[in-house]
């Protein structure tokens, strides 16, 4: 990797002298020595340290959860990977932490299963923000119960969601359409 960062306030990117951006690359272990001697603002720099710290940070917590009876009853850690609380951040799939395209605050959150955890575990100040793929992904996951209302509530709001944004899509290319007499 280059030693020349660039960073780019317009579009929050780094990106090195040729341009490309560095999100795919794999840091150096020196990489605070290298924006050190590195000539950009101190400002810049910790733009810079704090992009890098999101990109590696995973979002995986471990939950404490309580095994159900009839598989022993005992208390486990169960991995989970959390989302940003901060709107239009990519919302991280909770049982894979896979980042989805969709965004945290828009109305695409109704197409998961959201679950604020806000035990406090490990000294946390702030809730965990959960979105699992459907409540029984929740359920497996975490071996919690969920009402058979709230499921339906769930299936019935994404179902309404799912259809909103083909009507959406449908319209908006419908208004691309040029007419030439």
């Amino acid at each position: 990797m280059s030693s020349t960062i660039n960073f780019n306030d317009e579009t929050s990117e780094i990106s090195d002298f040729d341009g490309n951006a560095l999100a795919e690359e794999v840091y150096p272990d020196n990489i605070d020595e290298e924006l050190e001697n590195a000539s950009i603002s101190t400002a810049e720099k910790r733009r810079i340290k704090k992009y890098i710290a999101a990109l590696t940070d995973d979002g995986m917590i471990q939950l404490t959860v309580r095994l159900p009876k009839t598989l022993g009853g005992t208390k486990v850690k169960v991995p989970v990977y959390e989302s940003s609380l901060t709107p239009n951040h990519r919302i991280r799939d909770a049982v894979s932490g896979e980042l989805t395209p969709y965004k945290v605050g828009s109305l695409d959150e109704n197409l998961f299963f959201k679950v604020c955890w806000a035990t406090g575990e490990g000294g946390r100040k702030s809730p965990s923000n959960l979105f699992f793929g459907s409540p029984g992904e929740y359920e497996k996951h975490l071996f919690e119960r969920v009402s058979e209302r709230l499921k339906q509530d769930w299936y019935a709001r994404r179902a309404e969601h799912i259809r909103n944004d083909a009507t959406r899509k449908v319209a908006g290319e419908a208004s691309q359409v040029i007419i030439v007499k």
